[in-house]
């Protein structure tokens, strides 16, 4: 008996490591896909086009690049989008994936931003 079940944990032992593979897999695609969400969203957000904006709104409705972007605001928007985002692109809805997804979102744009 004791030969069968060493057996048996030495033929489960490759399918341990391709499932952590796998995991390491889809957490990469969920970063992945926030980094390019992210870095187009940040692309549409510079200096010049908040200027341009600016100019046509109220001085009370003006937007400020600090303060309307700053990273625990587009932490929270790059989580809002998680559910469609992920849903669209085939990533499974865990918290891990969500994070992974957040923190390449708010990479993503701050490198758009800054492009």
């Amino acid at each position: 008996m004791q030969k069968i079940v060493s057996k048996l944990v030495i033929l489960s032992f490759p399918l341990f490591f391709s499932g952590c593979s796998q995991i390491q897999s889809l957490t990469s695609e969920a970063y992945k896909s926030g980094y390019a969400i992210g870095k187009e969203f940040g692309s549409y957000v510079n200096t010049d086009q908040i200027d341009t904006i600016n100019s046509w709104l109220p001085d009370d409705s003006k937007i400020d690049l600090g303060t309307d972007f700053s990273a625990e605001k587009v932490n929270e928007l790059c989580t809002s989008m998680f559910d469609v985002a992920g849903l669209l692109a085939g990533i499974k809805n865990t918290d891990q994936n969500r994070i992974e997804f957040a923190d390449g979102c708010v990479t993503g744009f701050n490198d758009g931003k800054n492009a």
